[in-house]
């Protein structure tokens, strides 16, 4: 059992360099304030925070700077500045027809659509979202299209199954696409459209709606059955009208001999309807057998190894630095992944809480934050692809310095590796204890590595298989 509580207007009476307490009697760490913001001695904060049983201590969930008082007396919370809607653009990752999400974090349910909008995966949009408080997830208010617009007569170039393109440069699909009753588009078709910015493989706009032109016959052809022959009365009841593709129309005639004598009449009328041809694919019996069943999804046969319960590390000393006669001063400050941004990814959780400027227009005010988060989120992903690289079970050939190592893969740049970088060599041993040896790249020789470890692992080593993880040279 956990007990909760929401303090406002708290007080930060210690912080550290990762680590703080408010009050005295909450502990935090950088990883719990909102947005990764720095926090002082001093400082006015809200928070929640939890305690594991009657007699545990508390410690900080979620943590909030407080900020300057509203009009309402001084009342400041993190609910009501989670719900405060703020601006959003990107592209539809998914929807299911109940909902679906921006950017694969940011929910919309169907009710947040713009009147009409019928949205597909790929669709960029703009929207408006808040902060769910209680599970801190992004919600969307409203969705509509970044960019529409219509064009009219447009030909229909290609339909295949499902999908189509107009113009060679508009995409539809027949499952998202708003028709009128009992019209198909087919090729060649005139039509009438209005179409959204998506990214739709290499088409940039989707059709949203779709009409066909309207069509007339030929007014010469049909005054030539109308007009009077000979002594033949014609006269026509009704107006023949407009025409869809496809419709079909009748108009009654009225004839009448005026002549003296009877005379065998003879009237062709043939009726007729506007068109287009239809394309048909034949294939074989042995064809349907080779395609595939279910849409193809690469699987990951890696083992997820075990966590240890206690990891030894061997440290090796760097080489001695080299002996140069012009120092140059650095006046880059370092700037170290900010730890709430690592622990959003990592949890695979929603970005925007950390760091909304992710989701807000490009501006002068929001330029520093807003590349800094995405300069982070880029070595972030270089790390994870690097992780992917581990090889478990690796054999080492044992030198008299160095151990060597086979990385395939290497000469193709998979994974980069440079001299100096480091690597982690793992020897998982009884009770869950692991030994791990940091080790360094000396040489590289095609996709052989001869790497420097601790002399005492260098002798021990006799050639039992170990887990090699690369790291990510900042």
């Amino acid at each position: 059992m956990e007990d909760i509580r929401h303090l406002r207007g708290s007080v930060v009476t210690k912080q550290c360099l990762e680590y703080g307490m408010i009050d005295d009697a909450v502990y935090f760490t950088s990883g719990e304030v909102l947005g990764g913001m720095l926090l002082k001695e001093g400082d006015l904060v809200n928070c929640m925070a939890v305690r594991d049983g009657a007699q545990g201590g508390w410690r900080a969930l979620r943590v909030e700077k407080s900020a300057d008082a509203w009009e309402d007396g001084g009342r400041t919370s993190l609910e009501a500045d989670s719900m405060q809607l703020r601006p959003l653009i990107g592209t539809v990752t998914s929807f299911d027809g109940d909902g679906g999400y921006i950017n694969q974090t940011t929910y919309f349910p169907r009710y947040s659509l713009w009147e009409g909008y019928e949205p597909m995966k790929g669709d960029w949009v703009q929207a408006k979202y808040f902060i769910n408080p209680t599970q801190w997830t992004t919600q969307a208010h409203s969705v509509a299209p970044l960019r529409y617009c219509r064009r009219d007569k447009v030909c229909v170039t290609s339909v295949y199954g499902n999908n189509g393109v107009v113009e060679d440069s508009v995409f539809f699909s027949l499952d998202s696409l708003l028709l009128p009753a009992h019209y198909q588009p087919l090729p060649g078709h005139l039509v009438n459209l209005v179409m959204v910015e998506s990214s739709q493989s290499i088409y940039s706009w989707r059709a949203l709606c779709m009409a066909p032109c309207l069509q007339r016959y030929c007014e010469t052809e049909l005054q030539s059955i109308v007009e009077n022959k000979g002594e033949l009365d014609v006269t026509d009841y009704g107006q023949f009208g407009d025409l869809m593709i496809g419709e079909r129309r009748e108009l009654v005639l009225w004839i009448q001999s005026l002549g003296s004598c009877a005379e065998l009449l003879l009237l062709h009328f043939s009726p007729f309807t506007i068109g287009r041809c239809l394309e048909v694919t034949v294939g074989s019996e042995e064809e349907i057998l080779l395609k595939p069943s279910v849409p193809y999804t690469p699987s990951d046969p890696r083992p997820v190894p075990p966590i240890p319960t206690h990891v030894v590390t061997v440290s090796t000393p760097k080489d001695k630095p080299r002996i140069i006669k012009r120092r140059l001063p650095n006046f880059l400050p370092n700037y170290p992944v900010s730890q709430a941004l690592r622990d959003c990814v990592e949890a695979q959780s929603d970005v925007l809480v950390v760091q909304p400027c992710l989701g807000e227009v490009l501006s002068p005010s929001n330029m520093h934050s807003r590349f800094s988060t995405l300069l982070w989120l880029e070595e972030l992903n270089a790390e994870r692809e690097l992780r992917e690289f581990t090889i478990n079970g690796a054999l080492l050939r044992k030198g008299a310095v160095y151990l060597h190592l086979e990385v395939l893969g290497l000469a193709e740049g998979r994974p980069s590796l440079n001299i100096g970088d480091k690597i982690m060599l793992k020897k998982p041993r009884s009770n869950g204890v692991v030994m791990e040896c940091v080790s360094y790249v000396t040489e590289i020789n095609d996709e052989n590595v001869s790497l420097r470890v601790n002399s005492e692992f260098q002798r021990s080593y006799l050639g039992e298989p170990l887990d090699v993880e690369f790291s990510y040279n900042r």
